[in-house]
Order: C-alpha cells, then sequence, then structure tokens
C-alpha cells in the first residue's frame, strides 16, 4: 500500500512536471502558482527543491516506500509522504467501517469513491481489508521516523468516523506523526483501552476515553 501511496504522490507531480519541462528554471513565486491544488507540505518542498536533489529524493524514498533498503534516508519528498499517510490516509481510513470488508471487491471500491477517495488509492484500499493496509502504511512510518510510537486503540465494537477523527487529532497533539491504530476487541464489552508503546495510558486519558465509551453505548 506504501508504494502505491507513492506513485500517486508522485504521479501528480510528474503530470506538472511534464506539462512545465522548465519547472526546474521557474522562480519560487511560479511553481507556488503551479502547485495551488498540492496539499501544504507537498507545494513546500516543490516550491524550493533543486532537480538534481529531487531526482535523488525520488530514488531514495521509492527505495524506502518499497521496502527495499536498510537506510533511512531524510529528505522533503519523504516528509511529504509522511504527512500525507498520517494525515489524508489516516483521515480515508477512519471513515472506512469494517463491516465494508464482507461486500464484493467492486462494492469496496465503489462506496470508496463515492466517499470522495482518489481511484488510484481506491483500489489497493479495497483489495486489502482495514488491519492489512494499517500495518503496511504503519510500517513506512516507523522506519521513517523511529521514535514514532505504537498506538493501539482498542474497542468493543467499531465505532464512526467522528470518534476516530476525534481521537487520532487527539494523538496527534500528544505525539508527532502519530499514527493510531484502531481495533476491535469484544471481550471489553463496551469499554475501550489505548495502548502507546504495549502501556496502557495514564489517567490523563480518562476524560477522553470516558466521553468516546459514552458514544459507543449511545
Amino acid at each position: 500500500m506504501t508504494d502505491k501511496v507513492f506513485l500517486y504522490i508522485t504521479g501528480h507531480i510528474m503530470q506538472v512536471l511534464l506539462k512545465h519541462k522548465d519547472f526546474f528554471e521557474k522562480s519560487q513565486k511560479d511553481r507556488k502558482e503551479l502547485l495551488k491544488k498540492f496539499e501544504p507540505k507537498v507545494q513546500d518542498y516543490l516550491v524550493h527543491v533543486k532537480e538534481a536533489e529531487f531526482m535523488q529524493d525520488l530514488q531514495d524514498t521509492y527505495a524506502m516506500a518499497k521496502g527495499n533498503t536498510r537506510h533511512r534516508i531524510e529528505n522533503g519528498l519523504a516528509d511529504a509522504m509522511l504527512e500525507f499517510i498520517t494525515n489524508t490516509m489516516g483521515g480515508i481510513l477512519d471513515m472506512i467501517p469494517l463491516d465494508l470488508y464482507v461486500k464484493s471487491l467492486d462494492e469496496r471500491k465503489a462506496w470508496l469513491i463515492e466517499k470522495g477517495t482518489p481511484e488510484a488509492l481506491a483500489t489497493p484500499l479495497a483489495e486489502k481489508n482495514y488491519q492489512e493496509v494499517m500495518s503496511d502504511l504503519f510500517e513506512f512510518v516507523k522506519f521513517y521516523k523511529p521514535d514514532t510510537p505504537t498506538i493501539i486503540v482498542q474497542s468493543a465494537r467499531d465505532t464512526d468516523a467522528k470518534n476516530k477523527k476525534e481521537l487520532r487529532e487527539h494523538f496527534t497533539k500528544q505525539y508527532k506523526n502519530a499514527f493510531p491504530q484502531f481495533q476491535v476487541a469484544k471481550y471489553l464489552y463496551g469499554g475501550l483501552r489505548v495502548f502507546v508503546d504495549g502501556n496502557v495510558t495514564d489517567e490523563s486519558w480518562l476524560g477522553k476515553v470516558q466521553k468516546f465509551t459514552t458514544n459507543l453505548s449511545n
């Protein structure tokens, strides 16, 4: 899945570069004008990067996305990809109900596209289940930023996108590059547990947990 995210991001970049072959010769102001539809992190990277640096970043980031290297090479393109995964992909995954995966592949893909997921991402998302996608994406996040904590949120049943979004925003404020993974644990009987690097979170989370579990019971 991570390589599909890479291809999605770089595919849009290449469209601009092919249309404007003198892109790297343009001023930062002119570049920015061409990149209005890009996410801020991608836009900022492309406004400042030099051609030779971009080509090297492209090669290094693809190797990391494919898992073809043991070397972590920080660069602006990988930074932009990381933000896309933790923000955009996290948001897409949060809106997916787990019962979607009992439907056919075509139905899953159609649902994702209807909800605004780009087709280039809807297809690989539909082909794998939620946990496979989460695990694959987090593997890149953890490889690229080793200090990122592993956050697992367990609840008695699947919850709605609104609650997941609120919890994701909450974790993002606490931990940089947070990418919480939501799991159903039926034995909790309506409760909720949050693990950060294998440890149950302290009492500072209690208010959020209580609000979350109250919504689950409604």
